[in-house]
């Protein structure tokens, strides 16, 4: 005998799994953000960031990333942007 699917209980579960999904795709894109700055901090800004005293604040921005000169940062950056479609595109 076949199984019946209540159709409107599937969708909700799809539905609530699809924004956990997306939640945790918008923490990862956050995380990308910390560590190409990290990486920034410790490569091409170590001298800036050296000069930097505790307590200091500064808001970085994704252009200053992506323009960092660091191949890996580069690459992360991709990642961050691809990410970044892919949690726009999710309906």
């Amino acid at each position: 005998m076949a199984k019946i699917v209540d159709i409107e209980s599937y969708n909700e579960d799809y539905k609530k799994y699809l924004e956990s999904t997306k939640a945790d795709l918008i923490d990862f894109k956050e995380n990308l953000y910390g560590i190409m700055i990290n990486l920034a901090t410790r490569g091409k800004w170590k001298e800036w960031n050296s000069k930097m005293r505790e307590g200091d604040e500064f808001t970085f921005s994704l252009d200053m990333l992506l323009n960092a000169g660091d191949k890996n940062i580069d690459l992360l950056f991709e990642l961050f942007t691809k990410t970044d479609e892919t949690i726009n595109g999710m309906k």
